[in-house]
């Protein structure tokens, strides 16, 4: 009997020995797989921080080309501003006023003629 325990007793342990073996075996394919998943992850994370920069550097140059434009309205605003202060205050005669001054000059270019003729009778 005691030659049948120690037989059950190897045969248990050899299968013992065999299950480990397998365990060990998909404990380091499992390990492996875990290994290529962190360093194809870390690619991943390293290529989506770069397109992150890259984004945020299109961005800013963006801004900066938006802030330009911005400056350049404002200094056409300014000379707009400018403009138009000088338009009211040195404004153009309207039609009314047009022909009102040239009556002037009229009136005027009268006025002279008689004085030119009247001195020459005088004279």
């Amino acid at each position: 009997m005691s030659e049948d325990i120690q037989m059950l007793f190897a045969i248990g342990l050899g299968v013992l020995c065999l299950v480990s073996v397998a365990l060990l075996r998909s404990a380091s394919k499992s390990r492996a797989e875990l290994m290529r998943f962190r360093e194809s992850m870390a690619v991943k994370l390293d290529a989506h921080a770069l397109q992150r920069q890259e984004l945020s550097e299109q961005a800013s140059e963006g801004l900066r080309d938006i802030n330009d434009k911005l400056v350049a309205v404002e200094q056409h605003l300014a000379d707009i501003r400018v403009v138009t202060d000088v338009i009211y205050k040195y404004k153009l005669p309207s039609k009314a006023d047009r022909d009102f001054l040239d009556q002037i000059e009229i009136d005027n270019e009268v006025s002279e003629g008689i004085s030119q003729a009247g001195e020459r009778r005088n004279a």
